[in-house]
């Protein structure tokens, strides 16, 4: 615990959600203490995440018990579109994982993800106040007073209890209560609302033994009828989600009877009752919006209070947990005081252009899969069948904020922004995936030499400085000192790309890499004058 006699805590989490969740546990893992308010009174429990990438792996990976988040999860290997007769359209398949170290796309139970990253904030000491309703801040130079109530959720509507409420001051705040965020209502950004509006009805079902496994395993599809697009989803091993496109602006109560819902799981799929159980049946409204600015001095939104997207990539709650992992590891560098508190203005910099592009594909995809003129919508299935479809949406890169760049402000070296590889590695007699092994921060990674070996005493200090690990990695058999590359991950990255070294950042970008390791050195200072002084702005285009 780091707070200081004028504070409460380190650092106050508003909203308990993915982002805040990995909000609080990361900043517990360095360290610092944490403060959490939720409204209700537990988690959610049911879910809404069905599915994550492999990044969003990594950072469960880093943030909470993996194990428990991966329970009874399964990686989608296959996405198939088809018509209304069930003649297939498109096809895409991911038979190898990602660099990440995980399935490119996985299927799981959002309860598991949340409980993985819940018991192990808890064991860190995170404060975790359910059922108090954040009602108002104030902030001075030095920390933020942040007041909160009772709160439930009664049948007439909500009930607060402002007798009753507490102020708590801590240094910071990040606001990461969700598309209605009060906190965000209380700060008024600025919103940017992008004209795309759809909704589904959706329902969750978990399996019986007698449901066939076609509707479980591996596979995600969707049929492209139009004004009528029904999506089938597995949720792991035992559930599924099967959505039915829906007018945003209907009443549809009589859909959210579960006799009506089983009807429509008969006749559009052929699963009985006696097949699935319903466990959740909603509509699900969705839009699209950004927010700026993303930081209010010493408060900060994330996640789906500074931005919301369509469900098309499934990148909703992976976007939040990002935002949460980047300012983790900038709001430490300024804690430490290797960084000035400007240095957090990076955090907007680099998310909103990253995440505006998973809001704008999002809606793009959306556009067109939910089509409703018939006749568009006939000639968009007369392209897919004829083989016009395009690829999967590359993942976008970081192009701003700290990152290698030459005399110019040019991101020239190769890779640079882009998402680092993790391996299996063996070193000092643990053997495991890179982070577990060596741990979660900046990593300075060389083939085949000690990269300390390679750095004066005062490039050193700087990487300790900023809690990074340096290690160099070998395929050779007898290389004392090297972790072992094991699945030649380092070793195939290193060949293909052509480079020998590279600086990865907290939050698994690349911020560097070299083709001669002789300019590692020099990587390092670039680093440490970005976090010590101004971020050179990129070259303009």
């Amino acid at each position: 615990m780091r707070s200081s006699s004028k504070h409460d805590y380190d650092v106050i989490v508003v909203g308990y959600g993915p982002t805040g969740l990995c909000a609080a546990s990361l900043l517990s893992k360095l360290g610092y203490s944490v403060c959490v308010f939720e409204r209700w009174p537990t988690l959610y429990g049911l879910p809404r995440l069905i599915g994550f990438d492999a990044e969003s792996a990594r950072m469960l990976q880093t943030a909470g018990d993996i194990y428990t988040a991966l329970k009874e999860s399964y990686p989608i290997r296959r996405y198939v579109t088809y018509d209304r007769e069930m003649e297939p359209l498109v096809e895409y398949q991911w038979s190898e994982d990602h660099i990440a170290g995980y399935p490119i796309k996985t299927a799981t139970y959002q309860p598991y993800i949340e409980d993985g990253l819940d018991e192990v904030s808890r064991s860190r000491g995170v404060r975790v106040n359910t059922g108090w309703q954040v009602t108002g801040i104030e902030q001075d130079a030095d920390g933020v007073n942040v007041t909160a109530v009772p709160w439930s959720k009664e049948e007439v509507g909500e009930n607060l209890k402002p007798a009753l409420a507490k102020t708590t001051r801590a240094k910071w705040v990040v606001g990461a209560d969700g598309a209605n965020s009060i906190l965000r209502g209380i700060l008024q950004p600025e919103i940017e609302d992008m004209p795309y509006r759809a909704a589904w009805l959706s329902i969750d079902i978990e399996r019986r033994e007698c449901l066939d496994p076609k509707y479980m395993y591996g596979t995600s599809w969707q049929i492209a009828e139009v004004g009528k697009v029904i999506v089938i989803v597995p949720a792991g091993t035992h559930r599924m989600r099967f959505e039915v496109q829906v007018d945003p602006d209907g009443d549809h109560s009589d859909l959210l009877k579960e006799d009506v819902a089983y009807e429509m799981l008969e006749d559009y799929l052929g699963i009985t009752r006696e097949q699935a159980e319903i466990v959740r049946l909603t509509i699900y409204p969705f839009g699209a919006m950004m927010v700026k600015p993303w930081r209010f001095g010493r408060v900060f939104l994330a996640g789906d209070a500074v931005h919301r997207m369509p469900p098309f990539l499934g990148e909703g709650a992976a976007s939040g947990m990002r935002d949460a992992t980047t300012l983790a590891w900038k709001l430490d560098l300024v804690e430490r005081g290797v960084a000035d508190p400007s240095f957090l203005d990076t955090y907007e910099e680099e998310r909103s252009p990253h995440v505006r592009h998973h809001v704008v594909v999002s809606v793009a995809i959306g556009e067109v899969v939910t089509e409703s003129d018939p006749e568009i919508a006939e000639a968009r299935n007369k392209e897919l069948r004829e083989g016009d479809a395009p690829p999967p949406p590359a993942d976008p890169i970081l192009t701003t904020g700290v990152l290698l760049r030459d005399a110019n402000g040019e991101i020239t070296a190769p890779l640079v922004g882009d998402l680092a590889p993790q391996g299996w590695i063996h070193l000092n007699g643990s053997t495991g995936r890179f982070d577990d092994v060596v741990g979660w921060g900046f990593q300075l990674i060389t083939r085949d030499v000690d990269p300390l070996s390679l750095l004066d005493d005062e490039q050193q200090a700087f990487l300790e400085s900023i809690g990074a690990f340096s290690v160099g990695v070998t395929t050779k058999a007898d290389a004392p000192g090297l972790a072992t590359d094991l699945t030649w991950a380092y070793d195939r990255f290193f060949d293909e790309h052509g480079i020998e070294a590279f600086i990865m950042r907290p939050d698994y970008y690349l911020f560097g890499t070299v083709g001669d390791i002789a300019d590692v050195p020099a990587m390092v200072d670039s680093l440490r004058s970005q976090i010590a002084g101004t971020v050179p702005a990129a070259a303009a285009s």
